[in-house]
């Protein structure tokens, strides 16, 4: 495993930029230059090839924990602004999956342009619920989609707290 001393040899990171530079690595021309590409899901990562042996890919949210830290995150690292690729370490904080999960954007097949918030036909209503701890719970029915959204804000405020990202 990468330790912080081998990351800090080989880069460099601004916290206030959330950028990392490589000092030194398998190929000379790219030392000074930005460390990290985005990958599929949206993330920064870099690959090389560690002490301990290994050609190991990182994700540089994990690698700027690692570097202000001093250890591996015990649990996961969350955006706070949803940019995946926002590495600043004002935007990065410790979460566990669940607070993570609360974090997130509006999934894409959304139809109602609101988490939590869907139409349900056979009610011919709009249904608001919420995810707390591995469990759906129901806020309720409602005829129109404004009271729907506001029961969901209310009980994400009220469950999810500072790691609410009611959207």
């Amino acid at each position: 495993m990468l330790s912080p001393a081998e990351l800090r040899e080989r880069m460099s990171y601004d916290p206030e930029t959330g950028i990392f530079v490589w000092l030194q690595c398998g190929r000379p021309q790219r030392i000074g230059t930005k460390v990290g590409s985005l990958n599929d899901k949206g993330y920064l990562c870099t690959q090389f090839v560690t002490r301990a042996g290994g050609n190991r890919q990182f994700k540089m949210h994990r690698l700027a924990w690692l570097y202000m830290m001093d250890s591996w995150p015990e649990i996961e690292v969350d955006h706070i602004n949803l940019d995946k690729a926002d590495n600043r370490w004002r935007n990065l904080r410790s979460v566990s999956r669940s607070e993570n999960m609360c974090n997130r954007n509006t999934f894409a097949n959304n139809t109602s342009g609101q988490k939590g918030v869907n139409y349900h036909i056979r009610r011919r209503a709009w249904a608001a619920r919420i995810q707390r701890g591995g469990k759906r719970i129901s806020l309720g029915y409602f005829e129109e989609k404004d009271a729907a959204i506001q029961a969901y804000r209310a009980a994400v405020d009220k469950y999810h707290g500072s790691y609410a990202n009611p959207n």
